[in-house]
Formats: structure tokens, C-alpha cells, sequence
């Protein structure tokens, strides 16, 4: 009996875990992973273009009160200015000779389409 038992408990797990991931596959994309994804191709072309972008994904996910895009925004945020911050390095301080917008010009972009009333998603 207990063997039996065992096999409908694996059977169960087994069934919910292979639909599990079919289902989150299937899922269609939120507003904010489509913004996310458009600022990400926009990073190495358009820097400003990709800093503001990814200031309205953040903002998205505040107003619909996401707070895995919030987080998921805020991990791409961190890696674009940290490579424009190394960027802003090699170059000798983001000069003016540098075809590359300045981390700071980066952030300014991103800052602007933040409501400055607002705490996170509260």
C-alpha cells in the first residue's frame, strides 16, 4: 500500500511541476517586461532612450503595484549605469570627446519619468 501511495504522490508532483512550467511559459509578458525589454535593446544604440525607458518600466510597475517588474527594473537599472559608470572611467570621466552619454546623463533621463511623490509602489 505505501508503495502505492508514494507513486500517486510522485505522479502528482511530476504532473504540477511539467505543467507548472508550460503554464509560465505560456504567460504573456507584462507591460513592464515589455518596456524592460525595449529599453535593453535601445542600451547600446540610444543610452538616454534606454535611461528613459527603463525610469517608465519602474514607474509601471509602481502604479500597477508589481513589485517582481519593480525588482526586475531596479537589477537591469543597476547593470546599465554600472557599465556607463565604467564606461565614464575608461574614457577619463564621461568628457566630452566621448561618444557615450555620461552615467549622469543616464540618470537624469531615468530620474525625469519618476513621479517624485512616490516611495516604491506605496
Amino acid at each position: 500500500m505505501g508503495s502505492i501511495r508514494r507513486f500517486a504522490i510522485a505522479s502528482l508532483v511530476g504532473i504540477t511541476v511539467a505543467g507548472g512550467t508550460t503554464w509560465a511559459k505560456d504567460q504573456p509578458k507584462s507591460p513592464v517586461d515589455v518596456r524592460l525589454a525595449e529599453a535593453k535593446a535601445a542600451v547600446s544604440s540610444d543610452p538616454l532612450k534606454a535611461a528613459a525607458l527603463f525610469g517608465q518600466a519602474v514607474e509601471m510597475a509602481q502604479k500597477s503595484r508589481d513589485g517582481r517588474g519593480e525588482e526586475a527594473a531596479a537589477e537591469q537599472i543597476e547593470e546599465f549605469i554600472d557599465e556607463l559608470v565604467r564606461s565614464d572611467r575608461a574614457s577619463g570621466g564621461g568628457t566630452a570627446a566621448s561618444s557615450k552619454p555620461s552615467s549622469r546623463a543616464a540618470i537624469h533621463a531615468l530620474m525625469k519619468e519618476l513621479d517624485p511623490k512616490r516611495h516604491g509602489m506605496f
